[in-house]
């Protein structure tokens, strides 16, 4: 390693599959059996990430069998991503 360089973790979008900073993605975690923002990135478990642009959050919404099941290799439904429809930072 380079002096003055360190490792700055890279994670993937679930939606567009860009690979960016951890910290420029948006973070979910599945907690009580149900899938939540993690805005601080400190919920325990398996985490996934999507871009914090408008279409992949509106993607990850409507596509959630493909995206989050995937994800989180759960069976979650419509009405368990209700909490998708707002973000509020």
């Amino acid at each position: 390693m380079k002096d003055g360089c360190s490792h700055i973790p890279e994670r993937t979008c679930i939606v567009c599959r860009r690979k960016a900073s951890k910290h420029e993605l948006l973070r979910m975690s599945v907690v009580k059996g149900l899938p939540m923002w993690d805005y601080k990135r400190r919920l325990p478990g398996r985490g996934a990430y999507v871009c914090f642009g408008e279409e992949c959050l509106e993607k990850a919404r409507h596509n959630f069998k493909g995206c989050i099941n995937r994800a989180f290799r759960g069976n979650f439904s419509a009405e368990d991503l209700v909490w998708l429809q707002k973000i509020d930072n």
